[in-house]
C-alpha cells in the first residue's frame, strides 16, 4: 500500500504549481498547503490551471516556496508572482497578489524589506500522486 505524504499539512505559506509540460507555473498562497493542494487537484474551479490539471495531472508539481505568518502572505505571493514571473500570458496568474509592488503600497502595508526572513523553504516538488519528487519512500530499498 502507498503511503501519503502528510508533511505539508498545516503549512502556511506560498507554494509554486509547475506545467512540466508547458513550463507554465502558478504561485499562490495558503493558510494549509496540503489540502490547497488537494483542492487544485480536484479541478472545482474553470481557470486555465484547473482545466490542464484535471486534462493531464501528471504534469503538474506543487512545491512550497516560502512558510510565512497569515499577516505576510499577501505581500510574499505578490513577491513571488513577480519573481517567478507567472503572470498570464507567462504563467497561470491572472492577478498580482495585494502584496505586489505593481498595486503600489497601501499606507502601514509592510514592505518585503520589513518582512521576516522564511522560517523555511522546501526545494521538492509534490506531485499528482502525493509523493516528493527526489526523495526516497519510507519503506523502499535502496
Amino acid at each position: 500500500m502507498k503511503k501519503k505524504n502528510y508533511y505539508l499539512r498545516a503549512l502556511t505559506g506560498v507554494y509554486l504549481i509547475t506545467d512540466s509540460a508547458t513550463g507554465k507555473q502558478y504561485v499562490g498562497q495558503s493558510r494549509d498547503c496540503g489540502s490547497r493542494w488537494a483542492h487544485h487537484l480536484a479541478g472545482a474551479s474553470s481557470s486555465a490551471l484547473a482545466k490542464e490539471l484535471r486534462k493531464r495531472p501528471q504534469d503538474f508539481a506543487f512545491q512550497v516556496l516560502q512558510t510565512c505568518s497569515l499577516e505576510d502572505l499577501d505581500l510574499l505571493e505578490g513577491h513571488w508572482i513577480e519573481e517567478a514571473g507567472t503572470m498570464e500570458p507567462a504563467g497561470y496568474n491572472r492577478q498580482s497578489a495585494p502584496g505586489s509592488s505593481r498595486k503600489g503600497s497601501r499606507k502601514g502595508q509592510k514592505t518585503l524589506e520589513q518582512t521576516p526572513p522564511p522560517i523555511t523553504t522546501a526545494d521538492e516538488a509534490l506531485t499528482s500522486e502525493g509523493t516528493v519528487a527526489g526523495k526516497e519512500q519510507a519503506g523502499s530499498s535502496t
